[in-house]
């Protein structure tokens, strides 16, 4: 047996030990006869779909007809109507008629794509953004926390969702080095962990000359306590950092590294979006306001000057850096709604740390843990974005 299957193994089954420690005292039937299977099944599936002789295996058995491919998504808008059944929760409402729409798109859309795997072309990041973009838009009538009652680390909903993306994306379109596999690695841990560090200590030091962070302690009533914290860091590590990591890393910034890489005219790249970027970045801050509206074009341009200066001493590597500069401004656009410019401005610093983890470990789970570590950062640190 392969080190990464085994690597699957333990960390599927310390997942769901954890889960069932942390849901202890459950005494809803529905818990041991649904949510469990659930738990287990999906979270099994999610974490084997992108290992290597998986997904090759699932995709000679499908890639011969239409119907088979579609076999597996269909397969899981059962398995999520299955659980918003059993639980109450609406089926025929609103945004959640549209859930086997999202489902099945990605998939027939990538099926019918009929250029060489390895060669990545516009049609390729366009549905990506076409799948990305409504699955963030659209909430679903209901609750579909698994699980529902107790204590929950992601919901079947996102489950599904990434679920499909991997399939549609590794699966049937063969991306390379998506990355979406538990790889157990001193190495690249390690880089997670030093970046993060470096991360945090460029956030304090911007942050006490601007103004943009206040230290405000812990609750001495209370204290940090290590259950809460461990809670805390898988949901933020399950719900929030890996669905964001998978889209934004593993698919957005692997296939923009690769197409510019593949382009004639790389210098195009470069012009074009940082003019897209340096546009994008004064419309979110004019739209927010505040006297810190400059922020996100300043810290958006520094990037792509750092990443435009790193690539002239590293050529061999100028469509990452290019790729990393790009995805990570539009990563910290898109977290506009949290209201602050300064947690837009840190956001694309964040993205570029999340996006460097992604690149030197071929890995979103790394990327996901540096995720989850400075989400949970403030609340180690008793710190505040203003």
């Amino acid at each position: 047996m392969k080190q990464t299957t085994i690597s699957t193994l333990i960390f599927i089954t310390c997942l769901t030990l954890l889960w069932i420690f942390f849901n202890r005292g459950q005494d809803n039937l529905l818990f041991y006869v649904l949510d469990l299977p659930y738990f287990v099944l999906l979270n099994g599936l999610l974490f084997s779909i992108g290992l290597r002789d998986i997904s090759q295996g699932i995709r000679y058995g499908t890639k011969s007809s239409v119907m088979l491919t579609l076999l597996f998504p269909l397969v899981l808008i059962l398995l999520f109507y299955a659980y918003y059944w059993a639980h109450g929760q609406p089926t025929g409402r609103g945004a959640n008629l549209l859930l086997p729409y999202l489902i099945v798109f990605p998939v027939l859309a990538l099926y019918h794509r009929k250029t060489n795997y390895k060669t990545v072309t516009w049609s390729d990041i366009i549905i990506l953004l076409l799948f990305l973009w409504p699955i963030t838009l659209i909430d679903l009538s209901g609750n579909s926390n698994l699980p529902i009652d107790g204590v929950h680390f992601d919901s079947v909903y996102r489950m599904i969702i990434m679920l499909v993306a991997v399939y549609a994306f590794v699966v049937v379109r063969r991306l390379p080095e998506v990355g979406f596999t538990v790889d157990a690695s001193g190495r690249k841990l390690w880089t997670t962990i030093w970046v993060w560090a470096l991360y945090i200590g460029m956030v304090w030091l911007i942050g006490t000359v601007f103004g943009l962070v206040e230290f405000r302690g812990w609750n001495s009533g209370e204290g940090i306590q290590a259950e809460a914290v461990a809670i805390r860091f898988f949901k933020i590590f399950l719900h929030t950092a890996l669905f964001e990591e998978l889209f934004f890393r593993g698919l957005l910034q692997n296939l923009l590294s690769r197409k510019i890489r593949q382009s004639a005219e790389p210098i195009t790249f470069w012009i074009v979006g940082f003019m897209v970027m340096m546009v994008l970045s004064l419309m979110v801050g004019a739209i927010m306001g505040g006297s810190l509206f400059w922020l996100p074009v300043t810290i958006a341009a520094l990037v792509f000057v750092g990443a435009y200066l790193l690539s002239l001493s590293f050529t061999g590597y100028r469509h990452h850096y290019l790729a990393l500069a790009i995805v990570s401004i539009f990563f910290g656009l898109v977290h506009f709604h949290a209201g602050s410019v300064a947690f837009v401005g840190l956001a694309i610093l964040a993205g570029w740390a999340y996006g460097y983890v992604y690149w030197k470990t071929r890995n979103v789970l790394y990327a996901a843990l540096i995720h989850a570590l400075v989400n949970l950062s403030p609340m180690l640190l008793g710190i505040e974005i203003l």
